[in-house]
């Protein structure tokens, strides 16, 4: 699933791409789902040494994002995501 979301996490709001590797959006009480979000690199890094956030999906549902991974350099952040 592809889209467009809000990503916030501290001092940060902004419009990203996202890619969740799942049939369905995260729901309550499933297993987290993994995903990536492209922003700019300094964004990126930013939210990778927060370590946490929130995405807002297209369909207005929010769900908790935890990072895992990203490359210096790179606009892709790589997480995983529960309601």
């Amino acid at each position: 699933m592809t889209g467009a979301g809000e990503l916030v996490f501290p001092g940060h709001s902004e419009e990203v791409g996202y890619r969740i590797a799942a049939a369905a959006v995260p729901r309550a009480g499933a297993p987290a789902v993994r995903g990536s979000l492209e922003t700019t690199p300094e964004t990126a890094r930013a939210l990778f040494k927060a370590g946490r956030g929130e995405l807002k999906l297209e369909g207005g549902k929010a769900c908790r994002i935890t990072v895992l991974a990203h490359s210096e350099g790179s606009g892709t952040a790589y997480f995983e995501a529960t309601v």
